[in-house]
């Protein structure tokens, strides 16, 4: 990682979690200060989207289609405050958000979110979509930036632990999320079955098994290319 100017970047940072993501102004100001004479340089904002703590960035809503202001102005001046002791953010887009009736998804994702249905669900990916773009484009009113214009904002992540293939636990997938994804292996021409996957902790850590036998070239291949997509769709 460089600077414009061409200097290396180098970050050493830590994570603040759910409710720390949303403090009260003094509390903001001393957890920077604290950090900041601890030589972190990086902060990750992580869980922001949790069901299991209140408020919420959705303000435990029975929706999440709305961002909350009272949760939004907290992390505002913690962003603030951490960009004036020189520290940069890391903002986690999709971690542990509860998609609810109130949002259209009137089938429950599988556990942990939006995980591992959330890389290829079309009416998820557009409600990722849509909370980004709320999110990114909201003008800090202590900074005077929108999100996506504030070079405190050193990258973020489009969805947490989980890939296509599995969540790192393994396959995690119900219907009807189950049904979507095999409705799209055929539309794409394949034949046979699409395989599932898991992760081999025993003979070959961090390798793919097969939980259940398919078309296993074809399915790597399918899978790999929709999770290619969903990547370059979220980034564009």
């Amino acid at each position: 990682l460089a600077f414009t100017d061409g200097a290396p970047a180098k970050f050493w940072g830590t994570n603040l979690v759910a409710q720390n993501c949303f403090p009260d102004a003094k509390t903001a100001e001393a957890t920077a200060l604290r950090l900041s004479r601890m030589g972190c340089n990086l902060v990750r904002l992580h869980h922001i989207d949790a069901p299991w703590f209140n408020p919420n960035i959705f303000c435990n809503a029975a929706t999440t289609r709305k961002l909350c202001p009272e949760s939004l102005e907290r992390l505002d001046y913690l962003i603030h405050c951490l960009k004036q002791k020189g520290i940069y953010i890391y903002m986690d887009l999709l971690v542990h958000r509860d998609f609810l009736p109130g949002d259209g998804v009137t089938d429950k994702t599988p556990d942990l979110g939006g995980k591992q249905a959330g890389l290829f669900s079309r009416k998820l990916i557009e409600l990722q979509k849509e909370f980004a773009e709320q999110l990114l484009t909201h003008v800090n009113p202590y900074t005077k930036l929108a999100y996506k214009d504030d070079p405190a904002i050193a990258g973020s992540e489009f969805i947490n632990e989980s890939t296509i293939f599995m969540h790192f636990g393994g396959d995690i997938l119900n219907e009807p999320y189950r049904r979507e994804l095999e409705g799209l292996w055929r539309k794409a021409g394949n034949r046979g079955n699409l395989s599932v996957f898991t992760q081999d902790y025993s003979d070959c850590p961090g390798c793919l098994k097969e939980k259940t036998p398919g078309a296993t070239e074809a399915s790597i291949r399918f899978l790999a290319d929709l999770e290619w997509r969903y990547f370059a769709e979220m980034r564009d």
